[in-house]
């Protein structure tokens, strides 16, 4: 099997700034395939990547969605 990462930046980017969204998605992308090399399972390989686009401020995904990781609840929460 060919491992493969895919991800989305959302539907709201704007289209005369498509090159930094593409370079925000290049980047996320390449924190979760460094974890697949390094020998990381899947779930290592998107936490990498859905932790460089939520830091990222062109993606910010978890304050575009509302949705935060809960420390004291160990899972994802709504705000």
């Amino acid at each position: 099997m060919i491992p493969a990462l895919i991800a989305h930046g959302g539907a709201g980017a704007d289209p005369d700034d498509r090159g930094t969204y593409r370079e925000s998605l290049r980047v996320a992308l390449a924190a979760g395939w460094a974890r697949i090399e390094a020998g990381g399972s899947a779930l290592d390989a998107v936490e990498a990547c859905v932790t460089a686009m939520e830091n990222d401020p062109r993606l910010k995904i978890a304050e575009d969605l509302g949705i935060y990781l809960a420390e004291d609840s160990g899972g994802w929460s709504r705000a």
